[in-house]
């Protein structure tokens, strides 16, 4: 009696594999795939427990298809997340600095280079500073709301991965490392604001894609 459960138990999580990899192939949203895999293992978890003589509940299917949720995405889907990020997180950083420079009335910043430009001298009564130290916090809070909507519960790692793509941006426009501590400091308040406010947005619409191992050692 025991091998012919532990047989009906590998039979579906053959079939659930099969369907997840169909949606993941098919290039679908992931949370129109995950609503998919969600359907599809609550008809094959009922048919499943049936025959086993349990109650079927939605409980089983729904911690069957968060385990196959939170699989690693393909590279492709990751690759495609961090390039719309990162058009994002510059198409808000441009956008902010021109605001900002119409705003505040500044005439001598070079629009093109305000995200990379880390040598304006610290200084409150300095609206170039002003500009840049604005345009960076603000774009990282939008920014991070933005990403929430893209990657859902990986905000974290997408703002970190866009944060050490714009240092070597940087780098690369400015021909130097920045060695300037309020660059830095701006640069880090703003990822801890991005990180927080994103990842408080992604709960908020998507609490039902987060994977809890307590949920998943039952199964």
């Amino acid at each position: 009696m025991t091998e012919i459960v532990q047989m009906k138990s590998l039979c579906v999580y053959a079939q659930l594999t099969r369907v997840y990899l169909y949606c993941t192939a098919s290039h679908s949203p992931s949370r129109t795939r995950l609503s998919f895999v969600r359907k599809a293992g609550r008809s094959i978890i009922t048919g499943a427990s049936q025959s086993k003589g349990e109650a079927p509940g939605p409980g089983r299917a729904a911690r069957v298809s968060l385990s196959l949720s939170c699989w690693p995405p393909p590279p492709g889907v990751v690759l495609q997340n961090l390039l719309m990020c990162m058009v994002c997180f510059y198409s808000l950083y441009y956008t902010v600095v021109g605001l900002c420079i119409g705003l505040l009335r500044v005439h001598e910043v070079n629009s093109l280079l305000a995200p990379f430009d880390y040598t304006t001298q610290p200084s409150w009564q300095n609206p170039k500073y002003l500009v840049g130290v604005i345009s960076t916090e603000v774009t990282y809070v939008l920014g991070g709301l933005v990403f929430a909507w893209i990657v859902e519960e990986w905000v974290w790692d997408y703002a970190i991965t866009v944060t050490l793509l714009h240092v070597a941006m940087t780098v690369a426009v400015m021909s130097d490392f920045p060695s300037t501590e309020h660059w830095w400091i701006a640069l880090g308040s703003g990822l801890v604001m991005m990180i927080f406010g994103g990842q408080l947005l992604a709960y908020k619409l998507f609490r039902s894609n987060f994977v809890y191992p307590a949920e998943l050692q039952n199964f």
